[in-house]
């Protein structure tokens, strides 16, 4: 085949399935076309399938209305005659000679280019491969949908690109995960991944997969312009100069959304009807423009987004974001009339389908000050999303963004002011850090006793009730949970009043070491739980319900509420909630002398852990470990375990009064008992060095390695 523009250097890579279609479709006669957005690798696909079948190249890349019969018959050496039309001459000479052709890039002639096929294929023994952003809609036309590589394709495409640039390129560890970020990044799309390889070696690969992660547009064009006609920013301008009025403007609606998006979506952005919205969206579709995820849900690809918005104006763009921005707040809003004190594990659900598009929203929120009003509403939203899905560092960092722009913002709403400093809250407990809550606790409580708001009021007190216990003042813990209760059984909130027993609950375990008094706070608190949006309730009562037992001695009763809070944890997905319950049972094991069972379900612990770090998880793991390492006679690897984590928790100013700890020191005093002096002063100071999360989940994965009691806010 002659007249193909790609670049056969690159070595043809996937497109089985694909390749035995069009196989399948020619052999039966019919006449196929591949559909698909622009740079997805169409004609090269077509030249792979008829490289050696003697299919004749007919490019429509430069055509225009007229003159599609004059390059099919240039392609097929037929000498046009006076009197007789082109197309007629064409299947005469098909008729004569069957021949097959292969008629590229039909989207922008496509009348023309239609009735081209059709001809052909009325020709017994002709075969005619199309390809277009658009089907062709002609008789028996078997349209074969040609999209972005597969993923694993797509970094074999990516390897093969840098292995044409350099022959003797072998990718180490880490080349593989930035060949992977490449892939990703760019969607699988073929042409973007070409034109990104191609600014190697003025890049390195380590520099291309970190500018990559915003998809930076100029490292998606040709690096010579007049070289390469198929750039994927040509071919986007290409295809947005066919649309309507009504297609262009919802193209450009969607633009602003990074996840899937329908036709009710565009309609709210665009402000128009769904009907028109809905079959705008349809051309987009035929134009190969947007691709369908699942049934009337589409996305862009990354590429084709990035490069497409620097196409639209300023002033439309900052419009189109605005709008984005208020209909993710209105969907989060509709999100937390629906589930939020109902069902939490549709909260997560909800806000983890779309998330990307909801950070998106928030991001442009908390730009400008008078953007924040809409950043509440999101936030407090999200906060359920990133408490109760166990995204601890996520919310984190975002809690604190939103935290700092209210700070900086005095025209701010006292109840907005007390919403983000709980969301951040909220996020702190979930990570940990109970001294930020103490900076932020008077704060929350001031705004929402000044705006009469007695939920949000009752959620503080259970939070700072929390945030006391944890820094050892147990008569506050119970008095703001006894607080916390009161009010919210006054305005009949089930949850507050969960959540209050639950707190009550751990005062008397870890501040009085009153196991019994803990489990009538619990069980009673369970039974409030148990109804419809209380999973996240019910997986800490249990887990703690399993606590107390175990403080107990009566290690049966633990393990069935273990196990309880350990399958409500799988359902809710988070991996905090995981790591927690099989510490539990591992320490279980432990007390009953099963060494390799509480090997076992540490181990599992751990790597729910380093799916999700969790800091004060990580921290009583390797106090576990260094149980196990005692019991295992290793005193040296227990004595070093027990500083890390006591080290840790003395640094972050976590440490409490309960027996556990206090167990935890004499036991690594006998540890320390087997050390010579030497040994001893040298496990401290390794101990006091290993004190983040990292080093400790390492240090107990690696010693096979206590307990935490969890609170809700």
């Amino acid at each position: 085949m002659s007249g193909s523009r790609n670049d056969s250097r690159v070595p043809f890579v996937g497109r089985v399935n694909e390749l035995t279609r069009i196989s399948t479709g020619l052999g039966a006669g019919r006449p196929v076309t591949l559909v698909g957005p622009g740079g997805a690798g169409k004609t090269r696909l077509a030249n792979q399938a008829t490289e050696e079948a003697g299919f004749i190249f007919v490019p429509l890349g430069g055509a225009t209305d007229g003159s599609v019969f004059h390059a099919a018959a240039t392609a097929l050496g037929v000498h046009e005659e006076p009197g007789i039309e082109p197309l007629d001459a064409i299947e005469a000479a098909l008729r004569e000679t069957p021949r097959a052709l292969v008629i590229d890039n039909c989207e922008h002639v496509l009348a023309e280019a239609r009735e081209l096929c059709m001809r052909i294929a009325r020709v017994p023994g002709a075969q005619v491969l199309a390809t277009s952003r658009r089907r062709l809609d002609i008789e028996n036309e078997d349209v074969i949908e040609v999209g972005p590589l597969e993923a694993t394709d797509a970094r074999v495409f990516v390897l093969a690109c840098l292995q044409t640039k350099t022959p003797s390129f072998r990718p180490n560890e880490e080349d593989e995960a930035r060949i992977a970020a490449v892939a990703t990044a760019l969607d699988g799309l073929p042409i973007a991944i070409q034109l990104a390889v191609s600014r190697i070696p003025s890049v390195t690969l380590a520099h291309l997969a970190r500018m990559l992660r915003n998809v930076a547009p100029r490292h998606l064009r040709s690096r010579d312009p007049g070289g390469d006609s198929q750039a994927l920013d040509s071919t986007i301008g290409w295809s947005l100069s066919l649309l309507s009025d009504d297609a262009r403007h919802i193209f450009e609606c969607c633009l602003s959304f990074v996840d899937w998006f329908d036709a009710a979506d565009l309609a709210e952005i665009e402000e128009m009807s769904i009907e028109r919205a809905r079959a705008a969206l349809d051309e987009l579709d035929e134009h190969s423009l947007v691709v369908e995820r699942a049934p009337g849900r589409y996305a862009l690809l990354a590429p084709i987004r990035v490069l497409a918005r620097q196409r639209v104006d300023s002033r439309r763009m900052a419009m189109l974001a605005r709008r984005h921005a208020i209909g993710r707040r209105d969907a989060a809003i509709r999100v937390r009339d629906e589930f939020v004190g109902k069902n939490l594990l549709g909260v997560v659900a909800a806000i983890g389908e779309r998330y990307d598009d909801y950070r998106t929203a928030l991001e442009w929120t908390l730009h400008e000050p008078d953007r924040l009003r809409i950043a509440v509403d999101l936030i407090v939203v999200m906060t359920v999303y990133w408490a109760e899905g166990g995204h601890i560092s996520e919310g984190l960092t975002w809690t604190r963004r939103a935290l700092n722009a209210a700070n900086e913002n005095h025209s701010i709403q006292p109840a907005d002011a007390g919403h983000i400093a709980y969301a951040y809250a909220r996020a702190c407990h979930a990570a940990a850090d109970y001294a930020a809550i103490v900076e932020v606790g008077p704060a929350l409580t001031s705004a929402y006793t000044r705006v009469g708001d007695k939920m949000a009021l009752g959620r503080a007190y259970n939070l700072m009730s929390v945030v006391a216990l944890c820094t050892g003042a147990v008569d506050d813990a119970k008095t703001f949970g006894e607080m916390a209760l009161c009010i919210h059984r006054a305005i009949g909130h089930w949850r507050g009043v969960a959540a209050a027993l639950c707190n009550l609950g751990n005062t008397a375990l870890d501040g009085r070491s009153d196991p019994d008094a803990a489990i009538a706070y619990y069980q009673e608190s369970l039974e409030i739980a148990r109804q419809p949006g209380g999973e996240a309730l019910l997986v800490l009562t249990l887990g703690n319900l399993g606590e107390a037992h175990y403080a107990a001695g009566r290690f049966g009763e633990a393990a069935q509420a273990a196990n309880g809070s350990l399958e409500g944890a799988e359902l809710l997905g988070n991996e905090s909630y995981r790591a927690w319950g099989h510490q539990m049972l591992a320490r279980i094991a432990l007390a009953r002398g099963e060494i390799a069972l509480a090997q076992t379900e540490l181990a599992v612990a751990i790597r729910h852990l380093e799916i999700e770090p969790n800091p004060e998880y990580a921290a009583a793991g390797a106090e576990l470990a260094a149980r196990l390492a005692l019991a295992r006679g290793k005193h040296h690897a227990a004595m070093r375990l027990f500083a890390a984590a006591t080290a840790f928790r003395d640094r972050r100013r976590l440490l409490q009064i309960g027996p556990t700890v206090e167990e935890a020191r004499v036991a690594a005093k006998d540890a320390a008992s087997f050390l010579q002096p030497e040994e001893r002063a040298q496990a401290g100071r390794e101990g006091a060095a290993i004190i983040t999360t990292a080093q400790l989940m390492a240090a107990s994965k690696n010693s096979l390695e206590v307990g935490v009691r969890s609170s809700h806010p």
